[in-house]
């Protein structure tokens, strides 16, 4: 491979990892999981209320989101 082709391609590089470290985050979270009892058991009823909460400290804190 030639010299300057070589450096091209390297540079070109360089900047797709520099725009990857700079990108900014999602600001939407996907996740799933499994609604169980308190033994593991699925709950499986039509119409169950869901309540999800986001606080400000991971033992508690303030609440700064919260959708049912």
């Amino acid at each position: 491979m030639e010299k300057g082709t070589r450096l091209g391609l390297s540079m070109a590089l360089c900047l797709v990892i520099a725009s990857l470290a700079t990108a900014t985050p999602p600001r939407l979270i996907s996740y799933q999981g499994r609604v169980t009892d308190n033994v593991g058991t699925p709950i499986n009823q039509n119409g169950a209320s869901v309540r999800f909460i986001l606080y400000t400290d991971s033992t508690g804190g303030t609440i700064r989101w919260a959708e049912v």
